[in-house]
């Protein structure tokens, strides 16, 4: 399908091919683009080295040019577009590094250690206090020629392949892991509508994808961590209780 836009530097019409000659919202030909060459670059402007440089040499490029007054601010702001996504980016990155660190370092052990995944909507005995984000992680492991060759005689002979099924639980162990991870990025201590799909990409290569909504849970009768003094409450596993019970009839604690 042939698309004719208006060139927003010269006013005339022209096809376009592509998005070579468009950015953001803004439309030039390719004699309009001439006039202004590093604006493309600013396009690409997450690979660059010196962007500020870029910037700077696009607006000199821009008060040479014939330009008028409302394509100048169209590119203005486009350019302001591209330095704020540039710098969150930058941050993304820089706490993406920062989370790994710690992570890395065991930091986070005791919060994997509580951390609670259900394929349903709910735990007993917690509320959920946030939605946070949808998870999706997956995770690629070659199982090896042995156990691939082994998983083919089982598969032949009728009978279990050890070698193969423990590659199999090692690649759930760790896409869990990747998802609790993530969740956990995002401030949430659990995971809600997890779903694990398995497929072979090849008879040694096996791949698994974890999916799910990342929540942030309390115990019921807890508010910020703290107990809320609630006689029907079990204070030990946060079960909500009849009014008129003593025990607990989750963990039998005695109630107050």
């Amino acid at each position: 399908m042939v698309l004719k836009v208006r060139c927003d530097g010269c006013q005339k019409e022209f096809t376009l091919l592509g998005n070579q000659n468009k950015f953001g919202e803004i439309y030039l030909c390719n004699n309009c683009k001439l006039a202004v060459p590093s604006l493309f670059r600013l396009s690409n402007i997450n690979t660059v080295k010196n962007p500020d440089l870029i910037i700077e040499k696009v607006e000199k490029e821009l008060k040479r040019s014939n330009f008028p007054e409302n394509t100048i601010q169209k590119i203005n702001d486009y350019i302001n577009n591209r330095t704020v996504t540039m710098e969150e980016n930058k941050q993304e990155k820089i706490k993406e590094k920062e989370f790994k660190a710690e992570f890395d370092a065991g930091i986070y052990d005791e919060q994997i250690k509580n951390f609670l995944i259900t394929s349903g909507y709910n735990f007993e005995g917690y509320q959920i206090v946030e939605y946070l984000d949808f998870i999706c992680e997956e995770y690629v492991m070659g199982t090896g020629w042995l156990s691939s060759k082994e998983s083919g005689i089982m598969d032949f002979l009728g009978g279990e392949s050890t070698m193969y099924g423990r590659k199999l639980k090692q690649s759930k162990n760790a896409v869990k892991l990747r998802a609790m991870k993530e969740a956990m990025k995002k401030g949430g201590n659990a995971i809600i509508g997890a779903s694990m799909a398995y497929t072979t990409f090849s008879r040694d290569m096996i791949g698994v994808i974890f999916t799910g909504t990342s929540v942030k849970i309390e115990k019921i009768g807890f508010e910020n961590g703290q107990s809320v003094d609630n006689e029907n409450v079990c204070n030990k596993c946060g079960t909500e209780n009849k009014k008129d019970a003593r025990f607990c009839i989750n963990c039998g604690n005695i109630l107050k």
